[in-house]
């Protein structure tokens, strides 16, 4: 047999030898070790065992190549089949196993290390956030502590965790809520649940502080074992807020509910949706009956609630001290001053109305009466001087605007003066007070009589027609003037001397005290006449100022 047909007749056997050994040693290299002496009599024993392999295999490949075989024959047959199959193969293969076998174990070795490394690193981590949490964490297995954190330890008023061990959850529950405890204990203990609600109660701490915490409990492995997880927050500084917030609330409410005025809120269609305890005050309906009903059915002008939104558009949204008329529940009717500005909804739109109204009702009462004591005569309840001047100052611009006449008519009293001399000052009073009934009598709607002061009365006719018909109404009045007056059982007869002038609009409204002067001195000049007659003063000129 030549060389060539020797080695192509093991070459399949020699392949699969080198593809194990290849193998083999292709394993020990990817898998790493652990140290390097480790290392060495692996790598000792796979090289010796590869050396017998190769050596067995030389042998064989020329066993029966005639011209090397006397070059490595060793003794007889037996001896080099002992040297090539038992030593070499038998051997070597031995050593590569033996090599191998001792990198086996520490691949797994190195796998359990590795997943004992990376449990190590998250309990580590699951410790570090444990311990940086703010809420308390304890673990208690038969209501004793095994672990706490120090958030727990700073609950309670310990100096550290490890302080906590061994003690009882239950020596730091208050008295209150023991029994709530020990129940909720006894479910998980029995693994009725996995996990409990969160619950509130009260914990004590080492130096007798009580502390409100809320407390969420569930089953959890430590160490191999089964125990109870709870997890306190301090909710303390929360309560005491809240508890701050609720009376805030309740003084506010307080002071809401019994303030003077009565607040209130509508939507945009005037139903009320709040109101404050004075709605009763000032409305007749209680805060809660007066939910829902519209404040536009409640004005005594129709069109109030149309007004008042007017005001509020024209004032930017807000009305300070708006007056209106009001109907209460029981009927009544009475007069309010309201503040009020719009509201907005979340969107930043007007969602409604909300202000403060109060009962003005006396105070506008009041208001008129000063108002009307201030533009009347006290005595006669006739227009006084003031009122007289300004209701001549409107008259002007109506008589021009209409194109028609008007006139003043100034008289005096006759004889007045005798009378206080005679009978007295209470006496003259009675006697004007009934002068100004016979002028209220004889006066028309559109006519204005006033008091100008003594025994001087004035009268002003819209819209007379003429010269003569305005000396037919002072023939009359003369007439209802100088019939007697019963005062105190005597009757008192008095004379009456009227000045007339007539106005057309045209004299400006700076003519006003001109026109009473000029009445005036007419009317002087009739009581120089021999009164009981009236005399017409000449027109003034027309206003420069007149287009």
């Amino acid at each position: 047999m030549n060389i060539f047909e020797t080695l192509t007749a093991d070459i399949p056997l020699e392949s699969f030898r080198a593809l194990v050994v290849a193998g083999l040693f292709a394993y020990v290299t990817i898998v790493g070790r652990r140290t390097k002496q480790s290392a060495n009599k692996g790598w000792s024993l796979l090289l010796s065992g590869f050396g017998l392999l190769l050596f067995a295999s030389i042998i064989d490949v020329t066993d029966n190549f005639e011209q090397l075989n006397p070059l490595i024959i060793v003794g007889d047959t037996h001896e080099q089949a002992f040297l090539e199959k038992v030593v070499g193969y038998l051997g070597g293969f031995i050593l590569v196993f033996a090599g191998f076998l001792r990198w086996l174990p520490l691949a797994t070795e190195n796998a359990q290390m590795r997943e004992q490394h990376a449990l190590e690193e998250g309990q580590q981590r699951y410790r570090d956030l444990v311990d940086l949490s703010p809420d308390a964490i304890i673990l208690h297995r038969n209501s004793k502590i095994i672990y706490a954190n120090t958030a727990a330890a700073e609950l309670v008023g310990a100096t550290q965790p490890d302080d906590l061990i061994g003690q009882s959850i239950k020596s730091f529950i208050h008295p209150d809520y023991q029994q709530q405890t020990q129940e909720r204990l006894r479910v998980l203990e029995k693994n009725k649940i996995k996990r409990l609600p969160l619950v509130t109660l009260k914990v004590l701490t080492k130096i007798g502080d009580i502390c409100d915490v809320e407390v969420a409990s569930g089953i959890t492995n430590f160490k191999g074992e089964i125990v109870i997880q709870s997890v306190l927050r301090d909710t303390s500084a929360r309560m005491q807020a809240e508890k701050a917030l609720k009376n805030s609330e309740h003084e506010l409410r307080s002071i809401f509910d019994n303030m003077a005025e009565f607040y209130y809120r509508a939507d945009l269609d005037g139903r009320i949706v709040r109101a404050s305890g004075a709605a009763l005050e000032v409305t007749g309906w209680s805060s809660e009956d007066i939910i829902d009903l519209k404040l536009a059915d409640r004005y005594v002008d129709p069109e109030g609630r149309e007004k008042f939104l007017t005001a509020m558009q024209e004032s930017n949204g807000i009305v300070r001290n708006y007056e209106a008329q009001m109907i209460r529940r029981d009927g009544e009717r009475i007069w309010v001053s309201t503040n009020a500005r719009y509201f907005l909804d979340s969107n930043g739109a007007i969602a409604g109305v909300e202000g403060t109204t109060r009962d003005i009702t006396e105070t506008v009462q009041a208001r008129d009466v000063l108002q009307h004591m201030a533009m009347h005569d006290v005595l006669t309840g006739l227009g006084n001087r003031r009122s007289f001047e300004s209701r001549l100052k409107e008259a002007l611009p109506r008589a021009k605007r209409a194109e028609t006449n008007g006139a003043i008519l100034y008289f005096d009293l006759d004889g007045f003066k005798a009378v206080n001399d005679t009978y007295g000052h209470d006496c003259g009073d009675n006697v004007l007070r009934m002068v100004g009934k016979r002028l209220k009598a004889l006066a028309r709607e559109t006519d204005f009589v006033a008091r100008i002061g003594g025994d001087e009365f004035c009268l002003i006719i819209e819209g007379a027609a003429d010269v003569v018909a305005v000396e037919r109404v002072a023939e009359k009045l003369i007439s209802a003037l100088t019939e007697p007056y019963e005062v105190a059982a005597h009757q008192i007869t008095l004379g009456v001397s009227v000045g007339i002038i007539l106005f057309d609009g045209n004299e400006g409204e700076d003519a006003v005290h001109t026109l009473i002067t000029h009445a005036d001195h007419a009317m002087y000049q009739a009581k120089t006449n021999g009164g009981n007659a009236c005399c017409i003063a000449p027109s003034i000129p027309a206003s420069r100022n007149d287009t």
